[in-house]
């Protein structure tokens, strides 16, 4: 039915996607078996009984057929040319094409993942042979269960060990997927509060418009008029800082992160089993989950928790290899299955620089098959089921216990991180609220856009006298996504709540901002306790490319160049450091005997963001004569040209 009502910004919202490297466990490439084929030798002419299945760029196998050829053109639905010519002459061969260029995602991803149709087209697919890094690809287009990217894996690779053989889709442009729950909808991780704002331009969409003429004569108006290249405006997002996270999206790399970590792993006493028997009996199945994996006497390898029948029994993936009793039985997180709460984890010992940095579980299923899927799964190569511990989470009303603390530092290459944002206009009906309406042909009850791959390119903090401290980020998006007409998606992760957002908190303190009274700035050794303003300027001079081979016009990558900083204030002094300083040829450097630039802000809780610089320069000076004889207000500027060190430690969690 046809919903008739007007969008208002009531129904408006913003929320925050992480974007992450994605594990994408393969199953077997997709294959044409092509009979009564024949060849000839030194040509790269072959035939095969009718099939119309065989594509521009299959891999073909079979006698005569040489390693590693593929198909360059299919003539008919019994002819193709190939890039190489047989080695000889047969008949009544049988074919075997193979598709190479689409990664079918195997049954572990789609029964917890949906993917939303093309939002990941332009991102880079990495292939892992047995392990190792081989070759990277783009993604041209996906739908819920399939990649297709371009170049093709190489032919010899065609066929795929799916137990040690796997992808990596990377971070850049990639918002984080979340499991389907108990719909059968589409979500992402789009159910992350974006913090106290006091305002936000959502990217605009801005289309290339062209008229030509085609003929020389014959009419004054233009005979031709097309749409070109799409292009993603930039995000502008204004904050209350009651966090530093942000910062993370600036420098580009998370090198340790410090929290109150537990161990997820369940012990389960008093097991019993029965020899060619998948029933298990124990104490207590407290917290043991569907998917688990458990390990024990008697308890095949590589098994896992088929579903928890009672508060005593369960059922295994695979029969038992023996009867026996009183058996401690293991259960442990697997790369896809987390253990018997939602909450994060984090792989301490081994934290990458961008991300996955804290893995989120969420709940799968009901009943005996409940269970608490990794959003994303590990990231198989970097984080072991066997590495990674549960996060207890912050908490405290007037001291913040078990926080957590972010050491950032300065990406020089070109991997800066990057978020998504997720824009609806909702007519808010009473059922399904953010449910994308699939009956009609235009969306016409959520109207819903994904602005991919934002990287910060000018972060801007700014304190003033009595006023919070404020962020303000110019961030250039990957590209503008609108979905498929008819696709089933929930957005906002299907919460209606927005107090039940993640990162936002009923406690206040949490809530509260940093204030410029709870800042301090030390300068050329000594503390400037009279600054009645700063702003911080750092930019990393981003500039959007175009590649050939992505097929898709709206793609753009943000490519960093030179990055910069720029810490301006106005001070009351009492003496002419300043002006000295004005004077000085020399960098001021902590290697000769510095001083760094440290500045500090504190919640009275005891959160903190705390930034450090070094080789700087003071770059101007203006000592004006106050008109009302009041205090001289010295106004100044510094260059450094390195962050030294920036901590933040906060409630706030990042994914990536």
């Amino acid at each position: 039915m046809t919903n008739t009502n007007i969008f208002l910004g009531s129904g408006a919202s913003v929320t925050f996607v992480p974007e992450v490297d994605i594990y994408l466990k393969p199953a077997a490439f997709t294959s044409v078996s092509l009979s009564t084929g024949a060849t000839t030798s030194d040509s790269k002419v072959v035939t095969y009984g009718s099939n119309t299945n065989v594509v521009v760029g299959m891999a073909i196998t079979g006698t005569n057929i040489p390693n590693g050829a593929v198909v360059v053109t299919v003539d008919s639905a019994t002819q193709a040319t190939l890039d190489k010519a047989a080695t000889g002459t047969g008949s009544s061969i049988t074919f075997t094409a193979t598709n190479i260029k689409t990664l079918n995602l195997d049954t572990d991803f789609t029964s917890r993942f949906d993917l939303v149709d093309d939002l990941y087209v332009g991102c880079v697919l990495e292939f892992y042979d047995n392990g190792t890094h081989t070759t990277s690809h783009r993604v041209t287009s996906n739908d819920s269960t399939t990649l297709t990217f371009h170049p093709g894996i190489h032919p010899s690779s065609v066929v795929l060990d799916t137990s040690n053989d796997y992808f990596h889709l990377k971070g850049y442009g990639a918002p984080c997927p979340a499991n389907s729950g108990s719909s059968n909808l589409k979500h992402l991780n789009a159910d992350y509060w974006m913090g106290i704002l006091e305002s936000l331009t959502f990217p605009s969409l801005e289309v290339e418009f062209k008229q030509q003429n085609l003929f020389v004569g014959g009419s004054r108006n233009f005979t031709y008029q097309y749409k070109g290249i799409e292009t993603a405006g930039n995000a502008s997002v204004n904050v209350v800082a009651n966090h530093g996270a942000w910062l993370y999206y600036f420098f580009g790399k998370c090198s340790a992160i410090s929290a109150t970590l537990v161990d997820p792993d369940l012990v389960l006493a008093g097991g019993a089993t029965t020899n060619t028997d998948a029933t298990v009996t124990v104490t207590s199945t407290a917290g043991l989950k569907t998917g688990m994996a458990v390990s024990g006497t008697n308890i095949p390898a590589g098994a896992t928790v088929a579903s928890v029948t009672n508060a005593t029994t369960f059922e295994l993936s695979s029969a038992a290899t023996g009867t026996g009793s009183s058996i401690t039985i293991t259960a442990t997180i697997t790369d896809f299955v987390g253990a018997n709460t939602e909450g994060y984890y984090l792989n301490s010992s081994s934290v990458t620089d961008t991300g996955p940095l804290f893995y989120r579980t969420l709940v799968k299923g009901s009943g005996t098959t409940e269970q608490f899927a990794f959003n994303p799964p590990l990231l198989r190569g970097q984080d072991a089921s066997a590495d990674v511990h549960k996060l207890t989470e912050p908490s405290g009303t007037t001291t913040i216990s078990n926080p957590i603390t972010y050491t950032f530092s300065e990406q020089d290459g070109d991997d800066l991180p990057s978020f998504a944002m997720e824009q609806v206009f909702s007519k808010l009906p009473s059922a399904n609220t953010y449910s994308t309406n699939t009956a009609d042909a235009d969306e016409d009850t959520n109207f819903v856009l994904i602005a991919t791959g934002n990287r910060i390119n000018t972060l801007t903090m700014t304190a003033n006298e009595n006023e919070e401290l404020k962020m303000t980020l110019d961030t250039m998006p990957r590209k503008l996504h609108n979905l498929t007409k008819g696709e089933k998606y929930a957005a906002r992760r299907s919460v209606t709540d927005e107090t039940s957002f993640k990162n936002y908190s009923d406690n206040d303190k949490f809530l509260e901002p940093f204030f410029f009274s709870g800042g301090s700035i030390s300068l050329f050794g000594q503390n400037f306790l009279k600054i009645t303003n700063f702003t911080l300027t750092m930019n990393n001079t981003l500039t959007d490319k175009r590649f050939i081979g992505i097929g898709n016009k709206s793609v753009k990558d943000a490519i960093p160049a030179q990055r910069t900083y720029e810490l301006s204030f106005t001070a009351l002094v009492t003496d002419d450091k300043l002006f000295n300083e004005l004077k000085n040829q020399d960098e001021n450097q902590l290697a000769n005997s510095g001083a760094l630039i440290d500045l500090i802000f504190d919640k009275e809780n005891g959160e903190q963001i705390r930034l450090k610089f070094d080789n700087y320069m003071l770059t101007t000076n203006n000592w004006p004569i106050p008109e009302d004889k009041g205090p001289v207000m010295v106004e100044a500027t510094i260059i450094p040209r390195t962050l030294n060190s920036c901590t933040v430690k906060t409630h706030w969690i990042l994914q990536g």
